[in-house]
Parts: C-alpha cells; sequence; structure tokens
C-alpha cells in the first residue's frame, strides 16, 4: 500500500537459483487499479407503508437486457429501506453488455432475523435524464415466511416503444421425495428454472403452497416460482444445502407447469440422491 492506493502486479516467475532464469532478486512495477466505472443510473425503490416492510438484510439487484446482465449489484442498505422509505441508488450498468433492458431482478439475502420486506414500486432512470425505464407495480413480499415464500422478484421492463412488457409466469413446481430420503423439514433446498429466455435465478423452497412440512419421505410437494416469462424450459437445477451428516435428500422426480393447471412442460424423472456423503457427494444436480 502506498500513500493509501492499493496497487498490484502479477509475478508468476521463480525466485529461485536453480529454476527458470536463475534469479532471486527481482523489481516489479506498479501500477494503480483502474478506476472503478462511473454510475449511470438511478434506482428508486419505495417500501411499502404497513407493518413488518422494513428489512435489515442485504440487498441486490440485476438488471437484464438483450445482450446480457449487470451480474449482482449490491445495496448500500444501512438505514435503507425503512417503511414508506423512497430510496434512491446510485448504480453502474454497462449497457454494451447489458443492452435493451428488459427486466430487473430485486432479491435480499433472507439472511436477519428481521430480513422480510414488502416493497411497492421500483423505478430506473439514466442519470443525464435521457432514459427512463418503467416496471409494473410490485406491491409484493419478499419472505420465506410470506406470500409464495419467495424473496426473489422479478419486473419486465416497460418502453415506450414497446407498450406490451413480457409476462410474468407464475410456474408451479412439483417436488417429489423419495421413501429412502433423509432430509428434514427445514432443509434449504433450491431451484433454477433455465429456459430460452434466460433464467429464474437461484430459487429457495421455502414454503409448499399447503403451507405444511416439506420434504418427507414419499411426499409430493408444490411450491410457485414466478419469473418474466423463460420461454421452453431447456432444464432445471436443483440443489441442497446440507449442514449435517446423514441428512440426504433423495429426489424421484421434479415437474414444472406454466401454472398449477397447465399442461406439463418439464418433467425430469431421474431418482437423485443429494448428500455430500453419497458416491459422487454432488448436492446440486
Amino acid at each position: 500500500v502506498l500513500l493509501g492506493v492499493e496497487m498490484t502486479q502479477l509475478l508468476s516467475r521463480w525466485m529461485d537459483a536453480g529454476k527458470d532464469d536463475q534469479l532471486i532478486e527481482r523489481e516489479l512495477e506498479l501500477s494503480p487499479p483502474e478506476p472503478p466505472p462511473e454510475n449511470n443510473w438511478r434506482l428508486t425503490i419505495t417500501t411499502s407503508d404497513m407493518e413488518r416492510a422494513s428489512t435489515d438484510a442485504p440487498v441486490t439487484v440485476t438488471v437484464f437486457g438483450d445482450q446480457g446482465d449487470s451480474g449482482p449489484i449490491q445495496l448500500e442498505s444501512e438505514g435503507k429501506f425503512q417503511r414508506a422509505a423512497i430510496d434512491e441508488f446510485e448504480i453502474h450498468i454497462d449497457e454494451g453488455k447489458v443492452g435493451k433492458i428488459s427486466k430487473i431482478r430485486i432479491q435480499h439475502s433472507d439472511s436477519t432475523a428481521e430480513a422480510d420486506m414488502h416493497l411497492s414500486k421500483v423505478e430506473l432512470e439514466s442519470l443525464d435524464g435521457k432514459t427512463k425505464v418503467e416496471f409494473p407495480p410490485l406491491d409484493r413480499w419478499l419472505s420465506s415466511a410470506d406470500d409464495d415464500g419467495d424473496v426473489v422478484r422479478e419486473l419486465p421492463a416497460i418502453w415506450p416503444d414497446d407498450p406490451e412488457p413480457k409476462k410474468v409466469t407464475k410456474y408451479s413446481v412439483e417436488i417429489h421425495t423419495g421413501d429412502e430420503s433423509r432430509a428434514p423439514a427445514d432443509s434449504k433446498i433450491y431451484i433454477t428454472l433455465h429456459g430460452e429466455n434466460g433464467d429464474s435465478g437461484k430459487r429457495y423452497l421455502n414454503k409448499n403452497k399447503d403451507d405444511t412440512p416439506k420434504f418427507d419421505k414419499s411426499k409430493v410437494d408444490v411450491f410457485s416460482l414466478e419469473a418474466v416469462d423463460l420461454g421452453p424450459l431447456k432444464k432445471v437445477t436443483l440443489g441442497y444445502d446440507q449442514f449435517d451428516e446423514n441428512s440426504g435428500w433423495q429426489c424421484t422426480k421434479v415437474v414444472i407447469k406454466e401454472s398449477e393447471n397447465a399442461p406439463e412442460q418439464y418433467v425430469g424423472t431421474e431418482d437423485k440422491w443429494l448428500d455430500n456423503e453419497s458416491e459422487d457427494g454432488l448436492t446440486e444436480r
């Protein structure tokens, strides 16, 4: 560290009298890191005016476009997301990487005692004031205990020249647990849906539609998962945050529908264990 600025230089050379060019001393030319890109968008998030609407958990957003996505953007949340608050954040979106914005994903970490939040509105505007992206009203919980149990929400972008935004699809996720499974009912099991239009991101299956204990032996659990329409589904990823020994989860079948009463769009019938003590030790498939 020099004058408060961290400088780095990759070396990747030996300092050994018996190796490489046999030198045991080298000079390095240090240069400061590239400055972070300037923020170019203003994100405005309105927290609902209702009890328990505020959160103390870390919050991230990801902006998606027709070229790619921004990756998760961590929002400075200290003192933010209080009841009825309107919070503004200046963020950087690489427009060459993202392209024309098509949706936004907002989520919290669900890692604190008061993580639950209820949001009413999200807005996005370029700092130069030339471009404004609107989104439908949100007015939803991001909560593992309320609503559908999801802490992730997606909103489609609404552009003036394209008044018909992509639809938000409420997928029905049917999980069949095997009769030899040892996973407890509070297991942290997650799923990602992959379609022609992208993926849903990692979603924990916190609350089934019956609000009953989950993943019991031989049980079929049905969950709701909302995402901006993914198009025809290609695959799903299942994962299990396994913390205890002898607690492997056996999944025998996965059925995905575009709604509870719709035809089956994806069916996976492999009898698989997610268990760090199994033969291959995999807890994600």
